[in-house]
């Protein structure tokens, strides 16, 4: 049988994902694996709630 591996990617409110690694949700070393929002996209993009600039977060 073939471990199943996936992305999944919400944006609503806020933008977030889960992986799922060999049929296991992936979760990281420090339990933020798929947390896309805080991903800064634009180095002098407009400034985050988290402290940084140009996050995905900030333009959708």
């Amino acid at each position: 049988m073939r471990a199943m591996n996936a992305q999944y990617v919400k944006a609503d409110t806020g933008v977030g994902g889960g992986l799922l690694v060999n049929g296991l949700v992936h979760s990281g070393s420090h339990g933020m694996a798929g947390e896309i929002g805080h991903l800064p996209i634009a180095l002098d993009g407009p400034d985050c709630l988290c402290g940084t600039r140009g996050c995905l977060a900030t333009y959708i």
